[in-house]
Formats: structure tokens, C-alpha cells, sequence
């Protein structure tokens, strides 16, 4: 390649930058649950109710956690990897330079929550006197 040509490449590039003909990458994760309306939690940030979207900006993994009344918290991970054109070096070009909108989007689930048990107090009373009994044992056998 020949010095203009080069320089006028640099100018084309430089002139799609300023004008904001760049790209971009929108990254959403949906997560699911059967049955719909729990509460999702992705790393501790509270994100909405199943099926909930939500926008993020890094890969790797992820704590998800679903909670609904009468419903066992489901907690789990998920790994989010980054695809070709997110990868160090062409990230730069499709992020800067090459115009379009590419989107990445991830989906979770749809996970099976499981109806929790109903406690009988009768029952939970009688394990906390045992507790309570081993405890008093523990402390004065030292």
C-alpha cells in the first residue's frame, strides 16, 4: 500500500468516527421461570420480575437468583461468554470504527421454581428445644 493511500484511509476513519457513524453493541440477558413473576437478582442487583431483560457490560459469571412467595429461592450461575467480535483486538473495530448495531443477548432459563413446604410449628418448636437442649449440654460439658 502506498503512503496516500494509507493517510486517505486514516482520514475515512477518522471522519466516520466524528461522525458518528460508529458501532455498537447492546448486551441484554433475559432470565425466565416457570412459573412467571419472580424476583430476579443478578449479582446482588435486583432487576425485576421473571421474564425480566436487562442491559449488562462484562462477560463471565453470573449469580442469579429467583425468589417468589411460596416458592424455594433458586440460586445458580451462569457463565456469559463474550462473542468473536467482543474479543480483544476486533472489539475495537466493531465497537469504534465499523457502523452497525450488533446485539448479544443471553437467556437464562426458564427455570422450574419449586413450590416450598408448608412448616408445621408444632414440629419447628420442638426442634428448637432440641437445639436449645444440645446447646446447654455443649456449654457446660467444657
Amino acid at each position: 500500500m502506498n503512503p496516500r493511500s494509507v493517510a486517505l484511509a486514516a482520514v475515512a476513519v477518522v471522519c466516520a468516527g466524528l461522525s458518528g457513524c460508529t458501532g455498537r453493541v447492546v448486551r441484554t440477558i433475559t432470565v425466565e421461570s416457570d412459573p412467571p413473576g419472580a424476583l430476579v437478582w443478578l449479582n446482588d442487583n435486583q432487576v425485576g420480575r421473571t421474564p425480566a431483560t436487562t442491559e449488562f457490560t462484562w462477560y463471565g459469571v453470573y449469580r442469579v437468583r429467583l425468589e417468589r412467595p411460596g416458592y424455594e429461592t433458586l440460586t445458580v450461575y451462569e457463565q456469559v461468554s463474550a462473542p468473536p467480535y467482543e474479543w480483544v483486538g476486533p472489539d475495537l473495530l466493531f465497537e469504534t470504527i465499523i457502523p452497525g448495531t450488533r446485539r448479544d443477548h443471553h437467556r437464562f432459563g426458564p427455570y422450574a421454581l419449586t413450590q416450598a413446604k408448608p412448616s408445621d410449628p408444632d414440629a419447628l418448636l420442638g426442634r428448637a428445644r432440641e437445639f436449645r437442649q444440645e446447646a446447654i449440654r455443649g456449654t457446660t460439658a467444657r
